[in-house]
Protein backbone atom coordinates (compact mmCIF):
# COMPACT_ATOMS: atom_id res chain seq x y z
CA UNK A 1 0.00 0.00 0.00
CA UNK A 2 1.32 2.86 -0.87
CA UNK A 3 1.93 6.16 1.36
CA UNK A 4 -1.09 5.00 3.54
CA UNK A 5 -2.33 2.76 6.50
CA UNK A 6 -1.88 -0.94 5.72
CA UNK A 7 -3.78 -4.25 6.26
CA UNK A 8 -1.10 -6.86 8.59
CA UNK A 9 -0.67 -8.52 5.51
CA UNK A 10 0.31 -5.99 2.87
CA UNK A 11 3.74 -3.76 2.56
CA UNK A 12 3.72 -0.49 3.59
CA UNK A 13 5.44 1.41 0.98
CA UNK A 14 6.72 5.31 -0.30
CA UNK A 15 5.81 7.38 -3.02
CA UNK A 16 7.09 11.15 -3.29
CA UNK A 17 10.56 13.27 -4.32
CA UNK A 18 12.32 11.78 -1.71
CA UNK A 19 11.49 8.91 0.85
CA UNK A 20 14.38 8.74 3.61
CA UNK A 21 11.80 10.28 5.96
CA UNK A 22 9.68 7.63 5.34
CA UNK A 23 12.54 4.93 6.43
CA UNK A 24 13.80 6.61 9.25
CA UNK A 25 9.74 6.73 10.50
CA UNK A 26 9.39 3.04 9.89
CA UNK A 27 7.09 3.89 7.39
CA UNK A 28 3.52 5.05 8.52
CA UNK A 29 2.59 0.82 9.98
CA UNK A 30 5.65 1.52 12.01
CA UNK A 31 7.18 -1.45 10.51
CA UNK A 32 9.61 -1.08 7.64
CA UNK A 33 13.06 -2.07 8.22
CA UNK A 34 11.39 -3.84 11.02
CA UNK A 35 9.81 -6.81 9.26
CA UNK A 36 8.95 -5.32 6.12
CA UNK A 37 11.69 -3.80 3.49
CA UNK A 38 11.45 -0.51 2.42
CA UNK A 39 10.24 -0.07 -0.98
CA UNK A 40 9.62 2.99 -3.03
CA UNK A 41 7.04 2.50 -5.46
CA UNK A 42 6.79 5.84 -7.08
CA UNK A 43 10.03 8.31 -6.84
CA UNK A 44 8.73 10.71 -8.21
CA UNK A 45 11.18 13.16 -10.48
CA UNK A 46 8.34 15.89 -10.81
CA UNK A 47 6.22 16.43 -14.16
CA UNK A 48 5.21 19.14 -16.11
CA UNK A 49 1.45 21.04 -15.40
CA UNK A 50 -0.58 21.30 -18.38
CA UNK A 51 0.05 23.94 -20.98
CA UNK A 52 3.40 23.96 -19.00
CA UNK A 53 6.91 24.66 -20.94
CA UNK A 54 9.71 22.24 -20.09
CA UNK A 55 12.08 25.51 -19.96
CA UNK A 56 10.23 27.02 -17.38
CA UNK A 57 10.73 25.77 -14.05
CA UNK A 58 7.91 27.06 -12.62
CA UNK A 59 5.44 24.56 -14.82
CA UNK A 60 6.70 21.72 -12.95
CA UNK A 61 5.03 19.89 -9.95
CA UNK A 62 7.57 18.91 -7.30
CA UNK A 63 10.18 19.68 -10.06
CA UNK A 64 14.11 19.06 -8.99
CA UNK A 65 17.15 18.72 -10.78
CA UNK A 66 19.57 15.86 -11.54
CA UNK A 67 21.40 16.03 -8.79
CA UNK A 68 18.67 16.56 -6.37
CA UNK A 69 16.95 13.52 -7.67
CA UNK A 70 20.04 11.59 -7.72
CA UNK A 71 21.31 12.70 -4.46
CA UNK A 72 17.54 11.53 -3.13
CA UNK A 73 18.22 8.11 -4.67
CA UNK A 74 21.91 7.78 -3.07
CA UNK A 75 20.21 8.49 0.48
CA UNK A 76 17.92 5.98 -0.05
CA UNK A 77 19.99 3.40 -0.80
CA UNK A 78 22.06 4.79 2.09
CA UNK A 79 19.17 4.59 4.86
CA UNK A 80 18.46 1.08 3.98
CA UNK A 81 15.93 1.05 0.80
CA UNK A 82 15.67 -1.71 -0.87
CA UNK A 83 14.11 -0.70 -4.01
CA UNK A 84 13.30 2.28 -6.20
CA UNK A 85 10.76 2.76 -9.23
CA UNK A 86 11.01 5.38 -11.27
CA UNK A 87 7.71 6.71 -11.69
CA UNK A 88 7.84 8.80 -14.24
CA UNK A 89 10.73 7.11 -16.28
CA UNK A 90 9.32 7.67 -19.62
CA UNK A 91 6.88 10.35 -19.31
CA UNK A 92 4.18 8.99 -18.35
CA UNK A 93 3.68 8.05 -22.18
CA UNK A 94 1.77 4.48 -23.08
CA UNK A 95 4.11 3.65 -25.36
CA UNK A 96 3.03 0.55 -27.84
CA UNK A 97 -0.94 0.83 -26.24
CA UNK A 98 -2.26 3.51 -27.70
CA UNK A 99 -5.92 5.07 -27.00
CA UNK A 100 -6.30 5.27 -30.85
CA UNK A 101 -4.50 6.50 -34.21
CA UNK A 102 -2.49 9.97 -33.61
CA UNK A 103 -3.54 9.97 -29.39
CA UNK A 104 -0.85 10.12 -26.83
CA UNK A 105 -0.07 11.38 -23.96
CA UNK A 106 2.82 12.46 -22.22
CA UNK A 107 3.21 14.89 -18.87
CA UNK A 108 6.27 14.19 -17.60
CA UNK A 109 8.63 15.09 -20.42
CA UNK A 110 11.30 15.75 -18.05
CA UNK A 111 11.88 11.95 -16.90
CA UNK A 112 14.93 10.15 -17.75
CA UNK A 113 13.71 8.50 -20.94
CA UNK A 114 11.83 11.37 -23.41
CA UNK A 115 8.67 10.40 -24.21
CA UNK A 116 9.91 9.04 -27.86
CA UNK A 117 12.40 6.71 -25.92
CA UNK A 118 15.65 8.31 -26.30
CA UNK A 119 17.59 9.02 -23.31
CA UNK A 120 17.19 12.50 -21.73
CA UNK A 121 20.67 14.08 -21.02
CA UNK A 122 22.15 14.87 -19.03
CA UNK A 123 20.03 13.32 -16.39
CA UNK A 124 19.33 9.59 -18.34
CA UNK A 125 23.76 9.31 -17.98
CA UNK A 126 23.74 10.95 -14.08
CA UNK A 127 21.31 8.86 -12.98
CA UNK A 128 22.59 5.94 -14.88
CA UNK A 129 26.14 6.46 -13.16
CA UNK A 130 24.93 6.05 -9.45
CA UNK A 131 22.98 2.87 -10.25
CA UNK A 132 26.13 1.71 -11.23
CA UNK A 133 27.79 2.66 -8.40
CA UNK A 134 24.70 1.38 -6.26
CA UNK A 135 25.05 -2.20 -8.03
CA UNK A 136 28.95 -1.90 -7.90
CA UNK A 137 28.43 -1.63 -4.28
CA UNK A 138 25.44 -3.66 -3.71
CA UNK A 139 27.27 -6.35 -1.64
CA UNK A 140 28.78 -3.98 0.99
CA UNK A 141 25.35 -1.97 0.91
CA UNK A 142 22.84 -5.26 1.29
CA UNK A 143 25.14 -6.95 4.55
CA UNK A 144 25.66 -3.36 6.31
CA UNK A 145 23.50 -1.68 9.23
CA UNK A 146 21.32 0.52 7.14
Amino acid sequence: MCNGQSANNTINTCNGKECTKFIESNGQNGRVLIDQPPLWTEAEGGFQVWSGSPSDPTSYFWGQSTSGEAYNMAQWFARGGSHANYYMFSGGSNIERWAGAGITQYYAVDGPVCPDLLPHEPKYSHLTGLHMQVAKYAPHIAYSDA
